[in-house]
């Protein structure tokens, strides 16, 4: 099986992004698009990082799980 990544996103609480980028949008449109692994975006700033972890699912291999999707914590520079 070919994993399908798109790893630059941000979240809703990112100034240039929708207010629409929750956990629960991001991951009906992932699904649309076929994509199997995605990068989380803004994990550094801290709101978005607590809820994050009120949604996923932690594999205990670096991945994070919510309904099939498998997430990795990212950030940019």
């Amino acid at each position: 099986m070919i994993d399908v990544l798109d790893l630059h996103l941000h979240s809703h609480f990112s100034i240039a992004a929708s207010n629409r980028m929750t956990v629960d949008n991001i991951l009906t449109f992932v699904k649309m698009k076929g994509i199997t692994i995605i990068g989380t975006g803004d994990v550094l700033f801290n709101p978005w990082k607590l809820e994050l972890e009120k949604n996923l699912e932690q594999e205990g291999n670096g991945f994070y799980l919510f309904d099939k999707i498998r997430f990795i914590l990212s950030s940019e520079i």
